[in-house]
């Protein structure tokens, strides 16, 4: 804090004594001015600048926030994407299996190879 420091002594008075103007403004002392608080604005301005940059860090962290959130649910339809591939591929390859089990069964009862190709392409 800023202290104001103007203090009127004995050696800065004056002689004020009743002019013959009438104008009282004129001969009135100067009021001493004594240790008084002054406000710097310098307090104002930093908790200004101190908001600013809050507000700016605040908004800055909502941005990354929104972003990061995004990513992640770009991360997410990207993993479901590839759950999905993986699961159609897993029924690609049951299919397979189901074809040459029924495949071997019926060339095992003798049925001859190429009514089984004609019934069951591979």
């Amino acid at each position: 804090m800023e202290y104001n420091t103007d203090i009127a002594t004995s050696d800065t008075k004056q002689d004020f004594s009743d002019n013959s103007d009438g104008d009282e403004s004129v001969g009135s002392p100067p009021e001493k001015v004594g240790l008084k608080r002054v406000a710097p604005r310098s307090i104002d301005q930093s908790t200004a600048r101190k908001r600013l940059r809050f507000e700016h860090s605040e908004s800055n962290k909502m941005y990354h926030d929104h972003t990061e959130r995004a990513d992640l649910v770009d991360a997410e339809s990207d993993v479901r994407r590839e759950l999905l591939r993986l699961e159609v591929q897993v029924k690609r390859d049951e299919a397979i299996c189901v074809r040459v089990k029924a495949r071997s069964e019926l060339l095992a009862l003798g049925v001859s190879s190429t009514v089984v190709d004609r019934l069951l392409p591979l």
